[in-house]
């Protein structure tokens, strides 16, 4: 009974009465007391990213995955990327550490034992807290992608006083971070990887807001889409399966878009982005001072591509984005007595070193040849952003590697809980807490 009151007020935190009501009957419509409706939306929301060379990221209950275990495996057959969504479908922000060790240890078991293949986590509702990261750095899951961030993205309308209150009630419940103050991009976080999801979602603008398919509910999607590409980000798409045919214009559009943009925008698997991560991570660079100049060298893997920005080589550069050029050798001479890296006082803050690295930057102690140096002592999240705008604006010779893989200037991963196959999987949750076995 507790975890049935718990639920209850779940519901109304983060619907009110009346969506809650809505919801259900919502479920009753897009469900069925069978899997065979699902899995024709998880055909259809497949067949239409595959013509833009994407697949999406759908993360999964592990007790709904392992019950429905010939059609999760069917999806990772045909490129679906698996993530786990917790055993059951619980608020973890409500849950401390030992609880979320053990749903993360039960929830892998239970794929594993069912030949289900998978590799992140994200939160069920997007809830968690500082134990949650602990828990899945136990579980040696690749990424987390439970962190959301929301963007002020133009609905084309003001809301009525009813949908504005219900917007707001789930962006409260959400507890996003701001776009306008924090960069949406990945970061390693003690060894493991954060994805934040983009805001608003599919719930947001379909059951909040109540835009119609097309168009308007594009719109702030694609304002998402402008604001990462801006950053050189990661746009991480929330589009239930469930309300895929509600929106499947508004997500045909916003990649369409996505495929036209030039340089080009990296659609990809949340798997993917963190293999990437990881790989990029091992690209090393060495200089070495010549007569007038500077010798570089770099080891790298073949898709880790080399930009240079206000720097003469002895070998071709390709015009790219954002004053940025591409250098393809992987062995070439800078001329000029400015070193081309970003130099970094004794006493500044290691954390500031690691994010700059992890985005790509060049980074050496620093020289009289710097004309770029950082001595900031301190560095928290809020920093990042500023700290991004200074080096990009700066006129200083720099090389860097790219964020992203083959030259593309920013990302995009469309992703959607996978939460329900029937009525009955999406009852499993009513009752289930964080003492549920």
């Amino acid at each position: 009974m507790a975890n049935l009151a718990t639920y209850i007020d779940h519901l109304l935190r983060s619907k009110g009465p009346g969506q809650a009501l809505g919801r259900l009957a919502s479920i009753t419509r897009r469900l069925g007391p069978t899997s065979h409706r699902m899995e024709q939306v998880l055909t259809e929301y497949i067949d239409t990213l595959r013509p833009f060379g994407a697949h999406p990221t759908f993360p999964t209950p592990a007790r709904i995955a392992a019950r429905h275990a010939s059609a999760m495996q069917e999806l990772a057959a045909a490129g679906v990327d698996i993530a786990i969504h917790g055993d059951v479908h619980i608020d973890y922000s409500l849950c401390p550490l030992e609880v979320q060790v053990a749903q993360l240890r039960q929830a892998a078991e239970r794929l594993r034992a069912a030949g289900i293949l998978f590799s992140g986590f994200r939160a069920p509702y997007l809830r968690w807290n500082q134990a949650t990261v602990e828990a899945v750095r136990r579980a040696r899951l690749a990424f987390d992608s439970s962190l959301a961030i929301y963007w002020d993205a133009a609905l084309g309308q003001d809301l009525p006083p009813k949908e504005e209150k219900s917007w707001q009630l789930l962006l409260d419940f959400y507890a996003p971070l701001d776009a306008a103050r924090y960069p949406a991009l990945p970061f390693w976080e003690e060894g493991l990887l954060r994805l934040p999801v983009s805001l608003p979602d599919d719930e947001m603008l379909l059951e909040r807001a109540n835009l119609p398919d097309g168009e308007r509910l594009a719109a702030p999607w694609l304002h998402i889409l402008e604001g990462t590409v801006r950053q050189g980000g990661l746009f991480v798409l929330q589009l239930h399966p469930e309300r895929f045919r509600a929106a499947e214009k508004a997500l045909r559009a916003v990649l369409t878009v996505a495929r036209e943009r030039r340089p080009a925008i990296w659609l990809a698997t949340l798997s993917e982005i963190t293999a990437w991560w990881q790989r990029r991570g091992e690209a090393t660079f060495r200089l070495e001072s010549v007569n007038d100049g500077w010798q570089v060298a770099v080891q790298a893997a073949d898709d880790v591509t080399v930009f240079g920005r206000n720097v003469t080589t002895n070998v071709p550069q390709e015009a790219w984005a954002d004053g940025w050029r591409t250098v393809e050798a992987r062995s070439f001479r800078v001329d000029g007595p400015a070193r081309p890296t970003i130099g970094v006082g004794e006493s500044v803050s290691p954390k500031l070193v690691a994010f700059l690295r992890e985005q790509g930057y060049w980074l050496e102690a620093a020289t009289p040849a710097h004309r770029l140096v950082l001595e900031d002592t301190h560095f928290a999240a809020l920093d990042r952003l500023p700290l991004l705008r200074k080096i990009e604006a700066t006129d200083a010779s720099l090389l860097r590697f790219g964020r992203w893989p083959r030259r593309f200037h920013s990302a995009l991963a469309v992703s959607g809980d996978l939460d329900s196959f029937t009525w009955w999987d999406y009852f499993d949750r009513i009752g289930a807490g964080c003492d549920h076995d």
